[in-house]
């Protein structure tokens, strides 16, 4: 069906190990001890550390820590996303997390003094995820913006994009997005009419730009549609943007959006990223 980008943060220490990071709160997800927890099928399919002394990182979950300790690897030896950022691909054999245990990310460092700033970022993919993209015309990409005065190291609540130049009418789907902003570590594009996942709602986002012409994965590799469809909006509902910023002050960010036009029939809207089937919590191995 889609994807779901969620973040840690913490503040780890002089030479950290395995320093256990705080899961933003999220409007989606539910959490215990700090930690997410999940109740349906998702699959891990990248991860990414950022952090100015990093060392190394890694997942803890009971039912992985039975086979052995999960690693998060490369780390990003940067307070910001550097460019190509380092991330743990898991495209080929994305495996399943484990249903209602708490899903830990840790972190350790090299740090002399004082305590830093610290990320995690990762995409989760539903059980029936699909890279295609849907028929209609050519794609396209579009330039936008939207206005933010954000908090530091929380989401920022999603707010209006305004695109550069009126769109046809009709419904669209994005297949793809980039967002360029100094300070910023991620973003998620929040769609009005996201058709849910067992009930739930999916937020799909990425690692944002620090500089316009930053390389961003998966730009560097399949290019900028390698994830196929994100989701479908109607310009009478156009999509918002969800905003991690690393410090408060007011920001504009540049966003870039791949769309493909599909057509005026509003039912269109429910066609695509389909339900799937109830997930199977992680048999090891699946």
């Amino acid at each position: 069906m889609g994807m779901a980008l969620l973040a840690y943060t913490g503040t780890p220490g002089v030479n950290a190990s395995s320093y256990d990071l705080t899961a933003l709160a999220d409007p989606n997800f539910s959490q215990r001890n700090g930690h997410y927890i999940f109740t349906e099928g998702y699959r891990l399919y990248c991860a990414a550390h950022l952090e100015a002394s990093a060392v190394r990182a890694n997942f803890s979950v009971p039912t992985w820590n039975a086979v052995g300790k999960p690693q998060i690897y490369p780390s990003n030896v940067s307070a910001t996303v550097p460019s190509p950022p380092r991330v743990d691909v898991r495209a080929l054999y994305p495996p399943r997390i484990p249903l209602n245990e708490e899903f830990q990310f840790q972190a350790t460092n090299n740090l002399g003094t004082g305590t830093e700033q610290a990320w995690g970022i990762i995409q989760l993919i539903t059980d029936d995820f699909s890279k295609g993209i849907p028929r209609g015309q050519i794609p396209i990409m579009v330039r936008a913006t939207a206005s933010f005065t954000p908090g530091a190291n929380v989401w920022s609540g999603p707010q209006t994009i305004t695109f550069e130049q009126s769109l046809r009418g009709g419904v669209y789907a994005i297949v793809g997005a980039e967002v360029q902003q100094a300070g910023a570590i991620a973003f998620r594009i929040v769609f009005p009419r996201y058709r849910l996942y067992h009930g739930r709602k999916l937020y799909p986002g990425w690692l944002c730009q620090q500089a316009l012409g930053d390389l961003i994965y998966p730009q560097e590799l399949g290019g900028p549609l390698e994830w196929g469809e994100w989701g479908r909006f109607h310009t009478f509902e156009p999509p918002q943007l969800d905003l991690l910023p690393s410090a408060s002050s007011a920001v504009t960010p540049e966003i870039r959006l791949w769309l493909v036009y599909l057509g005026e029939d509003v039912s269109l809207l429910s066609q695509g990223l389909g339900g799937g089937p109830a997930g199977q919590g992680n048999p090891v191995g699946a």
